[in-house]
């Protein structure tokens, strides 16, 4: 993982692609959902998850990192909220922002299985409290990611994640 992730940020530099930079790229993960697994590593699975964090600090992108589904993220890595419903979400750390990661409108079906769909439909009441621009982000997000998982134009996550992060970018 150190060695794929120094490439790629080595990489994102050497193009200057940072927001610290000029660039487009706003937010960066480092270990996504490992806070779903990590119990089962007991003490390993959180000195894991603090070396990641230490790591990616140390790599001094300019930008803030986040740590999707990790509940006990260290400063200053952001914990986010990925699923259904993240209203209730409230980060590790007081000093922390509030942020989700993945709004799921929909999700795959199998074969013969039924549309997972509907989220659209409640979402307004969702977003109250939001401010216009976050509305409008989480909004366009939705029905991007609604049109990719009923139309299927979109097959792959990291496809999926690039458009979400062009939007993100749009928006703000």
């Amino acid at each position: 993982m150190k060695n794929f992730t120094t490439l790629t940020i080595d990489m994102t530099k050497k193009e200057k692609l940072f927001a610290s930079q000029g660039g487009p790229i706003i937010i960066a993960l480092i270990e996504n959902e490992n806070g779903n697994v990590q119990s089962y590593y007991g003490d390993a699975g959180k000195a894991y998850m603090n070396r990641c964090s230490n790591f990616a600090q140390s790599l001094y992108i300019g930008v803030p990192w986040i740590m999707c589904q990790q509940s006990d993220a260290p400063q200053p890595m952001i914990s986010t909220c990925n699923g259904w419903y993240c209203d209730n979400f409230k980060p590790y750390n007081d000093n922390s922002l509030k942020m989700w990661t993945e709004n799921w409108t929909g999700w795959f079906k199998s074969w013969d299985d039924k549309d997972h769909l509907g989220l659209l439909r409640i979402l307004p009441s969702l977003l109250q409290g939001s401010s216009r621009l976050e509305a409008l982000s989480r909004t366009i997000t939705c029905i991007m990611v609604e049109q990719a998982l009923v139309e299927h134009q979109l097959h792959t996550f990291p496809q999926l994640m690039i458009m979400m992060l062009l939007l993100m970018n749009m928006v703000t």
